[in-house]
């Protein structure tokens, strides 16, 4: 039966609301610098398949075809594997992964966590002759086994052995107490490199760093299978109760045969004997047969110095790690020295004498010979025959792997001599590269762990050309010595790729003052630590180059046309007398480390000078501009130009970081390490050493401000304190008003807005998140906060106080075409996932909008109203989806009540019009899921269109018979809106208010907000 439903229009045209109480609600909607708005690691850049970040061990499993290749990605807590190590591509994305759910996670794992399997800090790795692969879970205490990952159908693999612990939940070193079956390689107080290797007999070695000894486990205690096994043989304390460090030192200890000091690599020959390394800058070797306590029979890498007699290179190390042999010749990674060492076989080493008791390295990989030990051989960055601080090495045949910790990869060599490169490289796309963690111009690294002797925070500035159409995003990306600028701040989107670099050639560089990678070489281009950031009227981008000691100026960067691999030049540089030099002495001229940047009102340019503990002024000359290395005019925070002191008193500094200035040229320093903000009133007129205007006390460690220049507002990032934290303008704050409003961040560094209000963060999880103002959603009819369905109605409504999202109110059918639906409103535009949806109705503070049928039916995506004209995000955020979420129209535009529904006489049903049993009533509402068929979107059916989904309705206190339920789909002439036809049986008990219930998916249109259950209800005659 076709029913007119004309008389619903202007009702679901409008659909009123109630009234929300309104508050300031600003959101994380975006984020610069990571893949996702959920945090999944705070390690420098973006972790993912192909990346690594300071790997320790790589092993290979010979006994698989193709040979399989292991790497412990140490910091990023886990071990990555690739099926064949021959033939992998430079950068290939790892095939398996142990010890994360997915490669963007990277937090340490382990007992107490959520994940008691996980790894903590993963070193050594060995893979014995039946191809399962044995990790030292470092921080967690423990050896952990994997059968054969490769050939494992599991989905998360776990371990079917441990070693050190008697069980998988339990993490402390010696726990028990210090025996044959416990091991100690993490403490409170951090880690130390172990190592595990085999011997022929399928004994597994492994050297108990923290207990100072070398174990070994039988092959038969490991084939058992029992966690906790047992070690049979000690070498370098008399017996298993033991682990004292000797107390003799220097070339006493380091020449002693029974006794090991922190023992890390351990490598087996083919005649039995064992190689162990230990902190004592040396290797110790022992010879079968084996009995606890055994001596070594010769030490390697000690020289006894000579009178007028250079050290010989070849016959020292410098905290060798891992181990392996390479056709019974010894191969060191020798870290200290940035290189890898070989000796010839056991049995040619030349006798030892008192004066000579090592035998030499005959060859060396990593350096042009024995005697270079500068990391990547000193070039600006590292090729295929380089190394910096090598920790992991591993042999097959000829093929020798090496785990370049320093360079974050691990390369192929396919043989070891003189001039040999390596063909292979995991963890970078090319062997020019060295970045922790891979980088290509949409990660960034904002923070390196609190700075010594001020236990503060270093890196991150962030900024916004607001003068600009688009506003333009600049980042400090501190750690990458770079500055990442977006053309557009509004669109910024998870794992964007930056649109500009200042500091570097290109984005997937990160060398110190690039491209010479060198401290002490400043220009006009390269970065080194660059923290603040601000942008004049004019689009100039100045730089607060804080290890250099200077602020460059770059001029309207996105301006610049560059011809490929040519750099931003800096036209300003302020701190140093040019673009050449770097001194710090406290003076007019020199700063030692600029951090925090502002503009006053006439573009006079303040800085704060963190390591001098003040803030120095610049005055731009009227009618001219900055010149290279002028004097400031004035300092704030000490009494002269040549005083550095930090002091606590009223206009004192302990280490000032981001400053602010506000309309009235107030400056608002973050004086972090006294724990608070120092307001001093009108800078350009201040003398040198200015008191104090007013203090913001109480915080914990600030680093960021910014002050509005719209509203006046104050934004604190309270950093130790996780808070971005909202003051009210100067004039409400020296009456006593205090904060009114506060965000949650992990770590803020640093802050500043757009031009409508949006919050811009950058964080030390290496992230910089923008809040925009939030939204709240519904779902039309019932008015519920319920996920958005395919062909459903939405609301939406702001979350501030202060917002609004237009300045008129427009419906849909007032416009002289208003089919289909306009996809622009009242200059409103409404985007799901960048998506322009149709919209009905357009207020200050509502929009209601259609959901198109093909929109996903799970998930989340990103809800964002935009004032079109200019391009300005007006609210953001989350909302879920779902298949269905079924609610009924009410009249009055309720969320409960007497259902809009139609009799077949065309009434509208209520308590004067009800319908009689037998008869058929029109029920109507919205998401009930997807219809094929469907018209395009924003336009209604002509006629019937049945839906997909199944439904049951209730109409009082009984479900009808599904005959009784003639139609289900979408109702002709009406976009968004589902029709029921049903007829009323019998059974009914007359009312005017019959409750009635539709279901679908065992979804009930009768919910509302927090599970609230609606009373909807139709009128039906005795």
């Amino acid at each position: 039966m076709k029913i007119n439903v004309i008389i619903l229009g202007a009702a679901i045209a409008a659909l009123p609301h109630n009234t929300w109480a309104q508050e300031l609600n600003l959101t994380p909607s975006r984020v610069v610098g990571q893949p996702s708005l959920t945090i999944r690691s705070t390690n420098p850049n973006v972790p993912d398949g192909r990346s690594l970040f300071q790997p320790f061990a790589v092993a290979v499993d010979a006994s698989s075809t193709p040979q399989a290749i292991f790497v412990s990605d140490t910091r990023n807590n886990r071990v990555l594997g690739w099926r064949n190590a021959m033939t992998f591509a430079n950068g290939a994305p790892a095939e398996l992964i142990l010890g994360q759910l997915d490669a963007e996670s990277t937090a340490p794992l382990g007992p107490g966590t959520t994940r008691s399997l996980g790894f903590n800090a993963p070193g050594a790795l060995v893979v014995d002759s039946k191809g399962s692969l044995y990790v030292l879970d470092t921080g967690n205490n423990r050896i952990l086994r994997f059968s054969k990952p490769f050939a494992s159908t599991e989905e998360i693999q776990t371990p079917d052995l441990v070693i050190g612990q008697l069980n998988f939940t339990t993490r402390t070193p010696n726990t028990g107490g210090i025996s044959e079956k416990s091991l100690s390689v993490s403490t409170d107080a951090g880690a130390n490199s172990s190592g595990l290797s085999f011997d022929a007999q399928g004994n597994l070695w492994f050297s108990d760093a923290l207990n100072n000894r070398v174990l070994r486990y039988p092959r038969l205690a490991l084939e058992a299978g029992t966690n906790g096994p047992s070690a049979d043989l000690v070498l370098g304390q008399p017996d298993f109760k033991t682990n004292t460090i000797p107390s003799n030192s220097g070339t006493v200890a380091r020449l002693a045969k029974g006794i090991l000091n922190r023992p890390s690599g351990i490598a087996v020959d083919g005649d039995g004997r064992v190689y162990v390394a230990d902190s004592l800058q040396r290797v110790v070797a022992f010879a079968p047969p084996y009995t606890s306590g055994k001596e070594g029979f010769r030490i390697l890498g000690v020289w006894i110095s000579q009178p007028n007699q250079p050290t010989p290179a070849q016959y020292v190390m410098a905290n060798p790690e891992g181990l392996t042999v390479m056709n019974n010749r010894l191969i060191v990674a020798d870290p200290g020295l940035n290189r890898i060492v070989r000796y010839e076989p056991a049995a040619e080493w030349p006798a030892e004498t008192e004066a000579i008791p090592s035998p030499p390295a005959t060859a060396v990989l990593g350096q042009p010979d024995l005697d270079s030990f500068v990391a990547n051989r000193g070039l600006a960055e590292s090729n295929e025959t380089t190394v910096a601080n090598p920790f992991g090495v591993y042999a097959v045949g000829s093929e020798l792997y090496v785990a370049d910790t320093g360079n974050n990869r691990v390369l192929g060599f396919p043989s070891f001599g003189p001039g040999a490169s390596a063909n292979r490289v995991l963890g970078q796309v090319a062997f020019n590269f060295s970045s922790p963690n891979i980088v290509e111009g949409r990660e960034v690294y904002l923070f390196n762990g609190f700075t010594t002797g001020t236990n503060l925070a270093d890196g991150g500035g962030i900024a916004v050309d607001t003068s600009s159409t688009p506003p333009r995003l600049y980042v400090a990306d501190t750690y990458n010595n770079r500055i990442l600028g977006y053309k557009d701040a509004r669109n910024v989107r998870p794992n964007d790729i930056a649109d500009i670099v200042i500091g570097q050639n290109d984005l997937r560089r990160t060398l110190v003052n690039a491209p010479q990678n060198n401290l002490d070489l400043q220009t006009d281009s390269g970065l080194n630590l660059p923290t603040g950031l601000i942008v004049d009227t004019n689009g100039d981008l100045f730089v607060a180059d804080s290890r250099n000691g200077r602020v460059l100026r770059f001029p309207s960067p996105f301006a610049q046309t560059l011809a490929p691999g040519e750099r931003h030049r800096a036209n300003l540089v302020l701190g140093q007398r040019n673009f050449n030099t770097k001194v710090t002495d406290p003076s007019r001229f020199n700063m030692a480390y600029p951090f925090g940047l502002a503009l006053t009102v006439e573009r006079h340019l303040v800085v704060s000078d963190a390591a001098h503990n003040r803030v120095l002024f610049f005055r731009k000359p009227t009618g001219a501009d900055f010149t290279n290395g002028m004097a400031a005019e004035t300092v704030i925070g000490q009494p002269d130009f040549f005083t550095v002191a930090r002091a606590v008193g009223p206009n004192r500094m302990f280490s000032p970081r981001h400053i602010a200035l506000d309309t009235d040229d107030r400056l608002y320093v973050t004086d972090a390490g006294n724990n608070r903000v120092l307001i001093f009133d009108r800078i350009p007129t201040a003398a040198i050493d200015p008191p104090v205007a007013f203090t913001i006390p109480s915080l914990s460690n600030p680093q960021g401000i910014w002050v509005s220049p719209l509203t006046g507002e104050i934004w604190i990032a309270n950093t130790r304190g996780n808070r971005a934290i909202r003051y009210p303008r100067f004039v409400q704050l020296s009456l006593g008003v205090r904060s009114d409003y506060e965000i949650p961040s992990s770590t803020p560094l640093a802050l500043t807005q757009d031009r409508t209000g949006n919050l811009f963060v950058a964080e030390a999880v290496n992230r910089a998140a923008v809040y925009f103002n939030g939204l709240r959603t519904q779902v039309a009819g019932s008015y519920a906060e319920r996920p958005l369905t395919p062909g459903g109605i939405g609301i939406v409504y702001p979350r501030g106080s202060n917002v609004a999202f237009s300045n008129e109110t427009k419906v849909f059918n007032e416009l002289p075409n208003p089919i289909p639906l306009p996809k622009e409103l009242a200059d409103i535009e409404v985007l799901l996932d960048n998506r322009s949806l149709p919209l009905y109705f357009v207020s200050p503070g509502q929009i209601n909008f259609f959901v198109p049928m093909d929109v996903a039916s799970s998930g989340s995506a990103e809800l964002q109203v935009i004032r079109k004209s200019v391009g300005e995000i007006v609210g953001a955020g989350s909302v879920s989806l779902a298949r269905v979420a079924p609610s009924l129209f009410v009249q009055g535009g309720q969320e409960q009540g007497t259902i809009a529904a139609v009799n077949a006489d065309g009434t509208v049903n209520d308590a004067a019009n009800a319908v009689a049993k037998g008869q058929v009533v029109a029920l109507f509402g919205t998401g009930f899921g997807f219809v094929p068929g469907a018209p395009a979107e924003g336009t209604p059916p002509s006629g019937p269109l049945p839906g997909e989904e199944q439904i049951s309705v209730l109409v009082g206190t009984r479900w009808l018979d599904p005959g009784d339920v003639q139609y289900f789909g979408l109702a002709p002439g009406l976009v968004g809106v589902y029709q029921i036809n049903i007829r009323i049986p019998d059974h009914v008990a007359p009312s005017a208010a019959v409750d009635v219930v539709v279901q679908t998916r065992s979804t009930n249109s009768n919910v509302g907000t927090g599970g609230k259950t609606l009373k909807t209800t139709i009128a039906v005659k005795p």
